[in-house]
């Protein structure tokens, strides 16, 4: 009996760490280093990946709840395929628009699989893995992973790091988002003083290498706006909207100086020049363009700059390959109409991310923050670059796990009792023990139903997710 329970755990043991291989693997091919190390392999193992991934939705009842109430991700993904019948490359936009659906199921079930603290452990310890790699690439090899002056193209960036990921901007911005999580996080995905400093370290030189302005605002934002978040997650509940309106507040304002132009200084003091590097002289030309042009339906998931560069070229005398705005990349997509539905689904994952800080138990707050705090890095990055909606990027794997654990959060705060299916919610971080503390507790146990009670986490059961799914009926109560 002891020998059996001792293959058991061997066999549980092995299996999970086989999971997170592949996990982590899935997350160097879906955040784009696979271009660089080896180009010729980065659709074969997109593909490959993506098929294992619905297996695992297939057979994993969570995953499929996770899902379900993900729908706005899939709705996304929905007009990204049906973009391709009036797309200018059908092919082009199908086929970027299955890597996007396989980008979004692949944060939903790391989520399901490893749980909320486990994903948080996993993205950042592959973020920080990423940015090794192209410290080396930059290091080692900068041919590759440095811009060179001989670039056919933009190379005023000569001398500035690249990685693996191809441009100074997307590894600033990649790296800047992977330096305020280790700041928030670190402690927790690198348990040893050690390591965390090392792995804080190799971010913040991608951070300095790539002399990126997005890189510095990314690293603040973020890890400022987690600890905004942390610490109104921990202010009484009756208090939490007082203090929503003063984020909201000053979120309006801060729209209103961006796009005024009266944040124009901070651009100089961050070194980007006051038009955000020509940003902001080539956008009227894409707007116009779209005008005079089609701008009901637009041109096609990841084809419309192929038809309107020419067209840019000709007129302002301007190569554009992207519009380096996300909602403007998402018009040109999309069009007017889609563009709208396209940010107001944003918006909605937005505001789904706030009420949970409004209703979440300080006990969990260390988690619960992080979707509020990547969907805003998300909206602020998108006035100068084109994070929006990207297959194949951190932000949209990010996207899809932040509204993974904004439902699986929900699912336990609305559902006491969850059945079986559900149990599986993942160690989460506290700050009163390091014990490890579950979403989700047995339906024997005698645990009180909030995890504002719940004082000793060693009384917190995982269950398993080998019994049924929810019925319609119950399902109907958690929504």
């Amino acid at each position: 009996m002891a020998a059996a329970a001792a293959f058991q755990r061997r066999s549980r043991a092995l299996g999970s760490f086989y999971l997170h291989l592949f996990f982590h693997f899935c997350l160097v091919v879906y955040l784009g280093a696979m271009g660089t190390i080896a180009p010729s392999l980065t659709s074969p193992l997109l593909i490959a990946c993506g098929v294992i991934l619905v297996m695992l939705v297939h057979q994993d009842q969570l995953a499929q709840e996770l899902c379900i109430r993900s729908w706005p991700l899939f709705a996304m993904v929905a007009i990204a395929i049906v973009s391709s019948s009036w797309s200018i490359d059908a092919i082009l936009t199908i086929r970027q628009a299955v890597q996007l659906l396989f980008t979004v199921l692949l944060g939903i079930v790391i989520v399901a699989k490893l749980g909320v603290a486990g994903s948080l452990k996993l993205l950042i310890r592959s973020m920080t893995f990423i940015c090794l790699l192209s410290s080396i690439w930059a290091v080692a090899i900068p041919s590759v992973g440095v811009h060179q002056a001989t670039d056919a193209y933009q190379n005023d960036h000569a001398g500035l790091w690249r990685g693996v990921l191809s441009h100074k901007v997307s590894l600033g911005a990649f790296a800047g988002a992977a330096t305020g999580l280790l700041i928030f996080y670190g402690h927790k995905a690198f348990m040893h003083p050690i390591s965390y400093v090392l792995a804080l370290s190799v971010t913040v030189a991608c951070v300095l290498g790539t002399a990126s302005a997005t890189a510095i605002l990314a690293a603040a934002i973020m890890a400022s706006v987690l600890y905004a978040a942390y610490w109104l997650a921990h202010a009484p509940r009756g208090r939490r909207k007082g203090a929503f309106w003063i984020l909201i507040s000053i979120q309006i304002v801060g729209i209103f100086l961006m796009y005024s132009g009266l944040l124009n200084q901070v651009a100089i003091l961050l070194g980007k020049s006051a038009d955000l590097s020509d940003r902001t002289t080539y956008w009227p030309h894409v707007i116009a363009a779209m005008n005079d042009l089609s701008g009901i339906l637009g041109y096609g998931y990841h084809a419309g700059f192929r038809f309107l560069s020419p067209h840019l070229y000709r007129v302002s005398g301007i190569l554009l390959f992207e519009a380096h705005n996300g909602v403007l990349d998402v018009l040109v997509a999309f069009g007017y109409f889609g563009a709208i539905v396209i940010v107001g689904l944003h918006l909605w994952l937005f505001a789904k991310s706030f009420r949970l800080l409004l209703s979440t138990p300080p006990a969990i707050a260390t988690v619960a923050v992080f979707p509020f705090g990547f969907i805003y890095l998300i909206f602020v990055l998108s006035y100068a670059e084109s994070v929006i909606l990207r297959s194949v990027t951190v932000w949209t794997i990010g996207l899809s796990m932040a509204t993974a654990i904004t439902v699986l959060i929900e699912i336990r705060l609305r559902y006491p009792k969850p059945p079986a299916s559900y149990l599986r919610a993942g160690p989460q971080w506290t700050e009163q023990s390091t014990q490890p503390l579950y979403l989700a507790c047995n339906e024997s146990s005698n645990v009180p139903p909030n995890p504002d009670k719940c004082t000793d986490s060693s009384k917190l059961k995982v269950g398993t997710s080998q019994n049924t799914a929810a019925s319609p009926q119950e399902r109907s109560k958690l929504t």
